[in-house]
This record gives structure tokens, C-alpha cells and sequence, in this order.
């Protein structure tokens, strides 16, 4: 099938939670669950939907760097880009922009 660039969307949807982390996290309604765990469960979810989407098996490596990114973020307020723009065709722009 090949319809989907699912490290590209990855790191776009890595590049999001770090923004939402270091932007929202303060704002955490009380009672409610973590927005970190929530983040990281759908993220996981739409990974793997993509993958078998795909015909293929979900790759782990994909949220151990989601983890590993988000760990090495926190508390930083600096941008993290997702890809060049420069890589990124009209397809995976379309991608990105439904998946977020």
C-alpha cells in the first residue's frame, strides 16, 4: 500500500507533544489524567493503526524515540522542528495535517 510516510508522521506528531508538553502541561485540570500518558496512548494508537494500515508491524523504535524525545524536551522551551521542509512533498503535508 505505501500510503503513508509513518516516521515523517511521527516525528511531526513528536514535534506536537513536545510543543503541548512544554506549552499546556501547567494547565493540567485537576482530577484529570496526565496529559503526557493520554498524548503518549494515542500517539501509540495512531502509529500502529497506520502501520497495519500499512500491512506492516508496528515498529517500537517509533515510541521509544517518542519517549526519548519528549524525556529530552521537558522543561525546554526551545521549538524542535519535525522534518525539513525541504523533504516533505505535498502527500505528507496532507498526512500531517490529518493526523493532527
Amino acid at each position: 500500500m505505501n500510503r503513508f510516510n509513518i516516521p515523517l508522521v511521527a516525528e511531526g506528531i513528536t514535534a506536537y507533544a513536545i510543543e503541548r508538553q512544554n506549552g499546556w502541561e501547567r494547565h493540567q485540570p485537576e482530577g484529570a489524567p496526565p496529559w503526557q500518558a493520554q498524548r503518549r496512548l494515542w500517539t501509540d494508537a495512531i502509529l500502529q493503526g497506520m502501520a497495519r494500515l500499512e500491512e506492516q508491524v508496528p515498529d517500537p523504535k517509533l515510541m521509544e524515540q517518542f519517549d526519548r524525545e519528549l524525556e529530552q524536551a521537558s522543561g525546554s522551551a526551545a521549538p524542535v522542528p519535525a522534518a525539513p521542509a525541504e523533504s516533505l512533498d505535498g502527500s505528507a503535508l496532507f498526512q500531517m495535517g490529518h493526523i493532527m
